[in-house]
């Protein structure tokens, strides 16, 4: 299959452009569009075939990115049906989710500040019983998934108390970059532990919503792999039960 890379120079009207995310492809679109956030908070669908540029949303970052800095980069994801598109702060601890339908923040994130300048915010959209899901870290050993639609929170649970590394369902784990298997029923964690290496993690989607809320601490399908040298690097789904991870080592 002979592969065609054409080169479209942004509109004018959307520079500086912070981050951009593919649209899915929906019934009568036009080609391909993408979601661009400009430099002045503007959430805009751009259709490169027609030159369309149209405003859906808008992000405001009210609130410091970190108490300790770090180089914070804002990233944009948006969601397989299209609907929903997340900013948040790489190397910080803020973002939030987007309704694109109707421009209104559906919920506002907090990855807490522990050593949140190491890491890209965990984020990444998924489906649950036909229903979108938004996978967000909450704190820097914790995640959480929350029903877009009704703004429950699906993995409610006890944390373990204080920093006791021998309490029950402790995970002494700092939460990387999260990527879905094609089949949205696998979570990747691009995360790492002291002192310091990158630790991959995998478990399943599927049993943590529906059997088991400790699932991504310890649950029967949660599995780390041994330790590379870096936790910031590309990660790649191969099918739907592999995953290739750069190392530089």
């Amino acid at each position: 299959m002979a592969t065609i890379t054409v080169d479209v120079a942004v509109p004018d009207a959307l520079r500086p452009v912070v981050d951009v995310a593919a649209v899915p492809a929906g019934l009568g679109d036009a080609g391909s569009a993408w979601l661009v956030l400009s430099g002045d908070g503007r959430l805009a669908r751009w259709t490169p075939t027609t030159g369309e540029v149209r405003d859906v949303a808008r992000y405001r970052e009210e609130r410091a990115a970190s108490e300790h800095g770090g180089g914070v980069r804002l990233r944009l994801h948006v969601s397989r049906c299209g609907r929903w598109a997340a900013v948040v702060q790489d190397r910080g601890r803020y973002g939030a989710v987007v309704d694109l339908s109707t421009g209104a923040t559906a919920l506002k994130l907090d990855g807490g500040d522990y050593c949140c300048e190491t890491v890209p915010f965990a984020l990444a959209f998924a489906e649950h019983g036909g229903r979108p899901v938004v996978v967000h870290r909450t704190d820097w050993n914790r995640l959480d998934v929350t029903d877009l639609a009704s703004g429950k929170v699906l993995t409610a649970r006890d944390s373990p108390d204080g920093d006791r590394e021998d309490a029950e369902h402790y995970l002494d784990y700092f939460h990387g970059a999260l990527s879905l298997s094609p089949d949205g029923t696998r979570v990747h964690d691009g995360g790492w532990v002291w002192q310091p290496w990158g630790m991959p993690a995998v478990w399943s989607l599927t049993a943590w919503l529906r059997d088991n809320p400790y699932e991504s601490e310890d649950g029967p399908s949660y599995a780390v792999y041994p330790e590379v040298s870096e936790w910031n690097w590309p990660a790649v789904w191969i099918d739907d039960g592999r995953i290739a991870v750069y190392d530089r080592d």
